[in-house]
């Protein structure tokens, strides 16, 4: 856990299935940007890395933030896409 504006900022993994009809899941990472319980969140879901850095609408509410890592890039990639085999 870090820091970000003085309120602490989590990175996370979520284990999902590669494909819903076959088994196999991979971790895909994300960041927590608490600031309140009471405030909203704004979920990030633009580029395709994991930015620890905080969106101008999360400012301008004074909101949590839940960025989230596309699938298949950097490490939140299953297995399947490192090897090139489906």
């Amino acid at each position: 856990m870090t820091d970000e504006g003085g309120f602490p900022l989590s990175t996370l993994t979520l284990t999902q299935p590669v494909d819903h009809r076959d088994p196999g899941t991979f971790q895909q990472r994300l960041t927590l940007w608490h600031k309140s319980e009471t405030a909203p969140v704004v979920h990030c879901t633009g580029g395709y890395g994991l930015s620890s850095g905080t969106r101008e609408i999360t400012t301008l509410l004074g909101a949590n933030q839940v960025s989230v890592e596309h699938r298949s890039f950097n490490t939140s990639r299953p297995a399947a896409a490192s090897t090139g085999t489906t």
